[in-house]
């Protein structure tokens, strides 16, 4: 899944930017001079920190789906390798 840059996602059972998620207020300490340069763009701090941790949660969870699944993985290619794939004897071009 790939996250669209204004954090909304179309997906019904997704966390990943709704809109219509309940809410929870945190105390956060960030770096002043990134704070500073949000200021200065007038952008949203909460939303933009929402969709920081949002990516780097998807990017931790893809991480450990791949590691979960390395073998499977392997395994299919591996087959993939040794027998081809369904159908590619049937392939004609032109």
């Amino acid at each position: 899944m790939t996250l669209p840059r204004d954090g909304s996602h179309s997906g019904s059972s997704s966390m990943w930017g709704n809109p219509t998620a309940k809410k929870r207020a945190v105390q956060l300490s960030l770096d002043a001079a990134l704070v500073s340069r949000a200021e200065r763009l007038g952008g949203d701090l909460g939303a933009a920190a929402a969709r920081g941790i949002a990516q780097h949660l998807k990017s931790v969870e893809q991480v450990a789906w791949a590691d979960r699944n390395r073998d499977a993985i392997a395994a299919f290619n591996h087959h993939i390798d040794a027998h081809g794939t369904l159908g590619e004897d049937e392939r004609h071009c032109g």
